[in-house]
């Protein structure tokens, strides 16, 4: 879904960026998701994990995993093997 699409962009950029500067496109593209996979930190103390059991959403690791699994980008930028953990064959595409 929009994840994908924002990967995709971003990738463009990266790759533009990358004819003129020594930063390269792979380490580009596996810094979106290690930055997405970050904004998902959570600090787990008490006070944190007594809201979590009120919040109508699922915790971070949740919602971090769910769309990063389901992503054939992830898979490629990291090489993820098929029927690993974090490449199932059977994929949740909501949209291209």
């Amino acid at each position: 879904g929009s994840l994908n699409t924002a990967y995709r962009a971003y990738r463009d950029y990266v790759h533009a960026e990358a004819e003129a500067t020594n930063y390269t496109k792979e380490t580009g593209e596996k810094m979106f998701w290690i930055r997405y996979g970050q904004s998902w930190c959570a600090k787990n103390n008490d006070e944190y994990l007594q809201f979590l059991l009120t919040d109508v959403h699922p915790p971070g690791r949740h919602r971090l995993i769910g769309p990063v699994l389901n992503s054939v980008d992830f898979a490629k930028t990291f090489n993820c093997p098929v029927e690993s953990p974090m490449n199932p064959t059977k994929k949740c595409v909501l949209w291209e």
